[in-house]
């Protein structure tokens, strides 16, 4: 077994014989390739009011890796939308359809479409003008399958798009 020396903080090497030294970076892989993200940076920048596309850009991933990364917990980062919505939701109901699209009919409504592709925007206004025309709100039920509710809207009580939980 060889003698282990530390030369700096980046650099390991390990001893296997006086002359052959084996180095080891220290840096941190993800199938064998490099990390880019540095999740502590990019936790930063999005408290500092980045998007995750902005935070994509600047460590050349994909938007979909900081997503990612967010939902793995590896950025603790707080997107908002859970305290949006006034239900306390079963992890599996969170990314249906019907909330993905409330959650993003919600952007749409709060005017931040400024860096959403055109599809997106579209789709949000889509899920808006839906529900205006049938003159609905949303409404959950955890217990009852298949969870998400398009429901009547009760005038003067149920205001956006959501049905109003607290009175039923």
């Amino acid at each position: 077994m060889g003698t282990r020396t530390q030369l700096d903080p980046e650099v390991v090497v390990w001893s296997w014989w006086p002359c052959h030294d084996m180095t080891m970076t220290t840096s941190k892989t993800r199938g064998g390739k490099a990390q880019l993200l540095d999740y502590s940076e990019a936790e930063q920048m999005l408290r500092a009011g980045m998007t995750q596309a902005q935070v994509a850009a600047k460590f050349g991933v994909s938007q979909s890796a900081v997503s990612l990364a967010i939902k793995r917990g590896r950025i603790k980062f707080d997107t908002g939308f859970e305290r949006l919505l006034p239900w306390t939701m079963k992890a599996e109901h969170i990314n249906l359809s019907v909330p993905r699209g409330l959650r993003l009919a919600m952007r749409v409504q709060r005017g931040e479409t400024q860096d959403m592709p055109p599809y997106l925007r579209a789709q949000g206004e889509g899920f808006i003008r839906t529900l205006e025309e049938m003159d609905a709100v949303i409404h959950y039920d955890p217990e009852v399958h298949p969870h998400w509710f398009r429901v009547p809207r009760r005038h003067g009580i149920d205001q956006g798009l959501i049905r109003e939980p607290k009175i039923d």
